[in-house]
This record gives C-alpha cells, sequence and structure tokens, in this order.
C-alpha cells in the first residue's frame, strides 16, 4: 500500500507532459512549413511556461514575415511603452486590397466582408487567452485546409493579442519565477497568490475592461480609435474567473442586458452560443450561460460593442492561477485553460461564418433602427455648458469624439432644464445622428430597472461626472459648425505687481505645482476681491492664486517671469495682471486673508491592506495630470520611516484593522504636529477611531438584548438576492450639496455637486458645525439604482468633512473622489484637500 502512495504522490507531483501544436488544433490539419510554430520561435510548447509580452510580440511578428495571410500593425504604446498590436488575417490576395475592403465593408455591411475582431487578456493575470492567441494566429496563418480558404477569402479576423501588455508581462514574470521544475497544484502555493497589486491591471493599477467607454488610458484609446475604423460584426473579449468554476460563455443573465441595446443582439448572442456549447462539449468541458455575468454597463470588451452595431460575446475560462491548480473538477493545468480558449475561438470563426448573413443584416439595419428611435425621441438634443472651465469642456468632448459623436457649438442663447446655455460656452449635441443610441448611453439619468443586480455600475452619466451643467431640449437649437473649446493663452510682460491664477480650471492644480516647483512665492485668496487690471476693474473669488512681484528684484523677476510663462505655455489657465495691491472691493493684496501655499509632499499608502484600483486613481490623478509624483510605500514601512517629513498621507478605501497600535500612536502623533490625513470610504471610518478613547462597559442595553430574542419575520429563501439588492449601492451617482465658503470647495462655481457611489459608508457626523465640506441631498438619486433601505440612510449625511487636530488636519471622504479617472468634477475633492487643507483654519467656538 505504501507503495501505491508513493506512485500516486510521484506522479501527481511529476512535470506536466508538454503539449504540441498539432495536439491543441482539430486533428487532421495540414500547415505551411513556413510559418513558424510557436515552439520555434519560443523555445517551449505554448503553456510550458507563461509567454511574456515581448515573447509574444517576438513570435507574431515572425508569423507576419512569413505568412501572406497576416499583417501586424502596432497601434500604440502601453504607459510602459510596450507596444500594442492589431493583426489583420485575411487570404493573401485580400492582404494586397485591405483598405479598399475596409472601407466597402463601412459603406455597405452586407456585401463587404465578414469581419471579426477576437480580444485576449484584457486583464493581465487572466493570461490563458494571450497563450491561446498563439495557436490562433498559428492556425490562421499557417492552416491550408479548403474550409478555412474560403473563409478567410471572404473574411478579415482582427486578433488583439494582449489587451493589456503591462499587467500580462508582471504576471507571466510572477508564474514563471515562482514555477517548481515539478508542478505544484495546492492552491497555497506561492506561485498561485500574487503580490499586491497583482497583474489584473495595467501600470496605473487600472482595470482596462472598465474603460471602453472612458477612454482614459492608452490601450482603450488605441482600440477604439481601430474599433471604429473596422466596426467588426462580431468582438470577443477572453478571461479567466474563480478556478472552480466551469466555462461561460455570453449570453449573461437576459434580464440585465441594457435595454438600449436591441433584442436582436441576445439572438444572435444565442445563436453563436450554439456553437460554443458544441465546441466545449466535444472537449468535455462544464460550460454555463445566461448566468451570473450581465450586459448593462458598457464600458466592457462584451457591451460596448453592444451598442456599436456589433455582438460582442465575453468568454470566462476557469483560472488556473500559474500552471497547474487543484479544484473541485480535480488539477486544472494550464494547458486546459488555453485548450478552451483556442476552441472558443475556432467556434467563434466556424459560428460566425455561418450566421454571417444575419450578422451582416443585424448590423446593416442597426443605424437605420436607431435613427427611427431618434425621431421618436420626445427630446432633440442635449445641452453641456462649460461651467467657465473650457479645459473640463475639452476633456469631456474629447471623449465624444473618440466615440464618433457628433457636437457642435451652440449659436444662440437657449434655456433648458432651468439652465441658461450661452454661445461661446456651451455645446450642442443632437440626437438625429449615427450615434444616437451611444449618446443616450453616456448622457441618460436612469432610475428604474428591470432587475437591480449589477455586475458593475448601474450609472455613468458623463455630463455629470464632469459636473457640467446639462440638460435635453425638445428642440434643435441653432449651432454654428464644428469646433473645440477656446483655450486661454497667456504671455506676461513681467511689468504687473501681481498675478492671479483662476482657481476653477481643471489645470490649475497642475499649474499651482509647477509655480511651487519653481519654488515661486504663491498665495491663495480665502475671500473674494477685486482688482484693476487691463480689462478694467474684474472680480476673483476665494481660491483665486495669487503670484506677487512687487516684492522681488529685477533680476529674480526676469527668471520669475520666465518661470510662469513656462508654466502657462504648458497649463491651460487664465492668468491675469493687476497692477496695485489696492482694490476697488474685498481684501487688498497685502491681506492676511491671503494665506501662503506652501510645497507639498504626500505619502500614498499602498499594500494589501488598500484597494488597488483606488491607490492606482490617485497615483495616475496626481502623477499624469499635476506632475506631483506621490510617494508610495505599503502599510507595513508606515512604523520603519520617519513620516515628519511628509506633509500628507493619502489613505484609500481598504481594511487597515490590521495596523499596530505603534503605527497608529505615529499617525496621531504626526497629525497633532501638522500633517494632513486624507481618507475616503472604509479608510475614512478607519480614521473616526483615532484620537477617541475606547469606551469603557458593555454598550448592549437590556432592551437591545431583549430585542435580539424576538422572532424576525420570515421570507421565502428566493427572495434573498432581491432582499439583497435593496441593501446595496450599485454604482450610482448621487446629488450632494457644498459649502462654497469652505477652502476645500475652492473652485467650485455651484454648490450642487454630483457625487459617484459605490459603497455603504457612512461617515461619523461632525460636532463642530463648520467641518462638513459637502452632505448629501435630502432625495440624493439623480441616476442609477440605491437600494430603498441605503437610500433612506443617506439623505443629509455628510459626505466630506475635514476637521482641525491640534496642528494638523484630518479629511474624510465618504466616496471615491477619483472613480475610474474619469470623475474630474470630484477629483477637485481631494487635489484641494491636497493644496489648501494646510489653509484649513480652527473653527470651534471657545
Amino acid at each position: 500500500m505504501r507503495k501505491i502512495f508513493l506512485l500516486i504522490a510521484l506522479l501527481l507531483s511529476a512535470p506536466l507532459a508538454a503539449k504540441t501544436v498539432a495536439e491543441y488544433l482539430p486533428a487532421g490539419l495540414q500547415f505551411n512549413p513556413d510559418v513558424p510554430t510557436p515552439e520555434s520561435i519560443l523555445g517551449w510548447e505554448v503553456a510550458d511556461w507563461h509567454v511574456r509580452h515581448d515573447q509574444l510580440v517576438q513570435y507574431l511578428q515572425a508569423v507576419a514575415a512569413a505568412s501572406p495571410r497576416v499583417s501586424l500593425e502596432i497601434t500604440g504604446y502601453t504607459h510602459e511603452q510596450r507596444p500594442l498590436l492589431l493583426l489583420s488575417i485575411t487570404s493573401a490576395g485580400n492582404q494586397n486590397n485591405l483598405e479598399s475592403l475596409r472601407k466597402q465593408h463601412l459603406d455597405n455591411s452586407e456585401k463587404g466582408p465578414l469581419v471579426l475582431w477576437q480580444g485576449y487578456s484584457v486583464h493581465g493575470n487572466e493570461a490563458s487567452g494571450s497563450n491561446a492567441s498563439l495557436l490562433f494566429v498559428y492556425y490562421l496563418a499557417a492552416a491550408t485546409d479548403a474550409w478555412l480558404e474560403e473563409v478567410l477569402e471572404n473574411t478579415i479576423v482582427l486578433i488583439e493579442p494582449s489587451i493589456n501588455p503591462d499587467g500580462l508581462a508582471r504576471f507571466a514574470h510572477w508564474a514563471n519565477s515562482n514555477k517548481s521544475k515539478s508542478a505544484v497544484a495546492d492552491p497555497n502555493n506561492r506561485e498561485h497568490n500574487e503580490t499586491w497589486p497583482r497583474g489584473r491591471t495595467n501600470h496605473y493599477w487600472f482595470d482596462l475592461n472598465r474603460d471602453w467607454l472612458l477612454l482614459q488610458h492608452p490601450e482603450s484609446q488605441a482600440r477604439i480609435r481601430n474599433f471604429h475604423r473596422w466596426l467588426p460584426h462580431v468582438l470577443t473579449d477572453f478571461h479567466e474567473q474563480g478556478s472552480d468554476q466551469g466555462y461561460f460563455f455570453q449570453p449573461g443573465v437576459p434580464s440585465r442586458q441594457n435595454p438600449l441595446t436591441p433584442a436582436a443582439n441576445l439572438d444572435l448572442t444565442r445563436a453563436l452560443a450554439q456553437y460554443h456549447a458544441e465546441a466545449l462539449d466535444a472537449a468535455g468541458q462544464p460550460f454555463f450561460s445566461e448566468e451570473r455575468f450581465d450586459d448593462f454597463y458598457y464600458g466592457k470588451g462584451s457591451t460596448y460593442p453592444d451598442v456599436n452595431a456589433s455582438i460582442g460575446i465575453l468568454f470566462e475560462q476557469a483560472s488556473a492561477r500559474g500552471h497547474v491548480m487543484d479544484t473541485r473538477y480535480g488539477p486544472l493545468p494550464f494547458q486546459k485553460a488555453v485548450s478552451n480558449h483556442l476552441a472558443t475561438s475556432l467556434s467563434t470563426l466556424r459560428g460566425a461564418w455561418e450566421l454571417r448573413q444575419r450578422l451582416k443584416t443585424y448590423q446593416g439595419s442597426f443605424y437605420q433602427e436607431a435613427a427611427q428611435k431618434a425621431r421618436q425621441s420626445d427630446h432633440k438634443a442635449w445641452l453641456v455648458a462649460d461651467d467657465n472651465d473650457p479645459e473640463r469642456m475639452s476633456a469631456f468632448l474629447e471623449i465624444l469624439r473618440q466615440h464618433q459623436i457628433t457636437f457642435y457649438p451652440l449659436a444662440e442663447s437657449t434655456r433648458a432644464g432651468g439652465i441658461e446655455f450661452n454661445p461661446g460656452s456651451s455645446w450642442v449635441l443632437p440626437v438625429q445622428q449615427k450615434q444616437y443610441l451611444l449618446l443616450e448611453a453616456l448622457m441618460e439619468r436612469r432610475t428604474e430597472f428591470v432587475d437591480e443586480t449589477f455586475y458593475d455600475v448601474s450609472s455613468w452619466t458623463l455630463p455629470l461626472a464632469f459636473n457640467l451643467p446639462n440638460a435635453s431640449t425638445s428642440r434643435l437649437p441653432d449651432s454654428a459648425g464644428q469646433a473645440q473649446p477656446d483655450l486661454p493663452a497667456t504671455t506676461l510682460e513681467g511689468n504687473a505687481k501681481f498675478y492671479a491664477l483662476a482657481w476653477n480650471n481643471y489645470s490649475a492644480p497642475a499649474a499651482l505645482q509647477r509655480l511651487l516647483s519653481a519654488e515661486l512665492h504663491v498665495q491663495v485668496a480665502s475671500k473674494p476681491f477685486s482688482a484693476i487690471t487691463a480689462s478694467g476693474v474684474l472680480a476673483f473669488s476665494p481660491g483665486t492664486l495669487v503670484v506677487p512681484f512687487s516684492s522681488y528684484s529685477d533680476a529674480d523677476k526676469t527668471s520669475a517671469v520666465e518661470a510662469l510663462n513656462d508654466i502657462l505655455s504648458s497649463h491651460a489657465t487664465t492668468v491675469t495682471a493687476i497692477s496695485s495691491g489696492l482694490t476697488p472691493t474685498g481684501i487688498d493684496l497685502g491681506s492676511n486673508d491671503l494665506k501662503t501655499v506652501k510645497p507639498v509632499k504626500p505619502l500614498l499608502l499602498t499594500g494589501r491592506e488598500s484597494s488597488g484600483y483606488e491607490a492606482g486613481e490617485v497615483w495616475h490623478l496626481l502623477d499624469t495630470r499635476v506632475g506631483l509624483s506621490p510617494v508610495m510605500i505599503d502599510s507595513h514601512q508606515l512604523g520603519r520611516i520617519d513620516i515628519a517629513e511628509y506633509t500628507h498621507l493619502i489613505m484609500v478605501d481598504g481594511e487597515y484593522d490590521s495596523l499596530s497600535e505603534s503605527v497608529i500612536t505615529t499617525v496621531e502623533s504626526w497629525i497633532k504636529n501638522g500633517g494632513i490625513l486624507i481618507a475616503s470610504k472604509k479608510a475614512a471610518t478607519w480614521a473616526e477611531s483615532l484620537f477617541q478613547e475606547e469606551e469603557a462597559g458593555d454598550s448592549e442595553t437590556t432592551d437591545e438584548a431583549e430585542a435580539k430574542s424576538e422572532p424576525v419575520e420570515k421570507r421565502a429563501y428566493a427572495a434573498f438576492e432581491k432582499d439583497e439588492a435593496q441593501r446595496i449601492i450599485g454604482g450610482a451617482i448621487l446629488a450632494a450639496t457644498l459649502d462654497l465658503s469652505h477652502p476645500l470647495a475652492y473652485g467650485y462655481q455651484r454648490a450642487e455637486l454630483p457625487l459617484f457611489r459605490n459603497s455603504t459608508v457612512l461617515l461619523k457626523p461632525s460636532t463642530n458645525p463648520y467641518a462638513t465640506v459637502a452632505h448629501y441631498d435630502e432625495e440624493p438619486l439623480l441616476s442609477g439604482f440605491v437600494g430603498s433601505q441605503r437610500l433612506e440612510e443617506l439623505k443629509g449625511q455628510p459626505a466630506m468633512i475635514a476637521e482641525r487636530v491640534e496642528k494638523g488636519l484630518v479629511v474624510r471622504i465618504a466616496d471615491n473622489p477619483g472613480f475610474r479617472a474619469y470623475w474630474y468634477g470630484t477629483q477637485r475633492l481631494l487635489l484641494n484637500s491636497l493644496f489648501f487643507g494646510q489653509i484649513v483654519e480652527k473653527t470651534e467656538l471657545e
């Protein structure tokens, strides 16, 4: 018996047998010997190791050079400067006419070629997709059977082999560097448990599968540009899920499809599903469909196509998280994961080919039906005003432009939704346009849903995210033709006494950071004033930055003006020369109400206690839009470094209960000595425990104990999911009111502020009546789903609180102000806390 156990142990620990290309692909195929196999370039068979992105590029370049069916294009570069690849695979004859075929397809989808787009591994640690792409490309490039040749004569297959090269490279290094010679399938093994932040995300720790609609990253921008160049009939999106799952393919839960998506889309998705089921049955792979996943949020790879005349298909393979993983179905080798994704790559090709006429007819009628819906719409246009910030408006319009949405400058004053829209600062988005459905998806405010369960967010209304005044109108106003907002341009002469920079401009924080880095003296007005300028007497709001020149020597003034002009050439912010410190109204420019702004040096807490997404959003905001690279440390380092040299500690959503008492004491002491803590979501509730004495005794009263013994209302087991939905917040947009007099609200033009909320965190109200920067309205829901219980809890509650603690400040924010980098409207809350937290004064009445 002992010998049998030893033999079993030996077999389980033995190296996995290599699987050749021929074993992965259907039997009986012949291949062009001039096209290299993956093994001939990599030196090992597919899935023996995890392919690095540079190796993937090397192989695909070799295939493109050898096969007349393949052309390879670099469409852009990642944050880490890795090339983004797109392969076009079709017959050799078609390769010579690729551009004319593309135009023919766009002109008349029913007569042009069938166009497929296969995209792999948007999540870098869901690597079976990119590894499967090696085999799929080889098959398309080298197989010589008559069926494939007929398909390629009439089809263009576009392949994006790695949607997230930076994440794929990070994960491949982890999986390969922790691989044992004898495979270890134990889920506890280091190979299966990446360190934070893991390979799922891109360089800045963003989930690129949420960025198709938002377009905040170069990977997404390059993809959408080429998506619209080709407008594929079908687009596939290959993922991985939990290791104990069967294989998933769409459709998802039918009741959770976005209502803007045509019903015919679901019909075609179901028709394609038959081919995936057949392929996986043949492979002996358990699978499921119409469960768990949905098609509501249009910002994912499997849903963005649905609002753009394509059929988006999501595939989810159980993950080996390395090279082999023990699961409830037995050991799952990486080879099996790769093989399954190859199977559905092939079933997509076969299914789309056999359904090609239906797919072409669907795409051909998509925009005709959308135009009919636009004609029936009760509004003719959307209006958006720039909120006195052309740069924020420009960023908003750039997203629309990338999505092929038409917009024009407003040519006549128009009142809609209680808002006055004026020429020169407002834009018209006409309903009658090709991208009507996508426009509606970006602009609508939806608060009622057939199904109240969401895989992702329930709302993403773009003008609310940018905090731009907007409304629909029942008539189409006059417009002035295509244009872009005029961004301010200023050249300074250096003969003024003061220069004033408007803080409401989106780039003002970046300009301020450049000013501070150039060691210029910068002040911020804490009260309004007017001043004499070349344009007459102008009014300036609290938050205006003032650069005093009157005290500079001539030499210092010259160098300061040069620095200021260099800064202004890079940042579109409004600058006004002021000839005298004596002002007609308000504070004079030598007043103590002009507060000096000192340079900041923030510390961003990262690591396994922190949300990688939200830490990445702060890093991205400060690094790419402000020019202020934060010092990032993992939480275990807090007790090992001298945090006295840092002005701010930023803590995003996370679980911080594991922080030691000594670390907590260090943070408390640092705050008391002048440090500024900025904490959001669960970090904000953690911060509430600082400086509070532990309550003595048992807080539970006799009445409370008796209440617990009372029987609860009985509910059907099947009612749990619906009841639970009433307790969640499905990524919704809520209305809040700002205290515009507070330094942390400087730059905002209106007290009304939309906030994005996807947590149930409630802030403990401050006992200081002057400390609440923002609070939720009594009727807060603007768009999206919030369960009735949660909505009731939120009414009137604080959304942001800033409280002095001796020399320091604790800023608590209930929500994430930098959500997915596109919430331009609330990023200022974080930036104001960073730059103006230092001027918040003690407001306790004696």
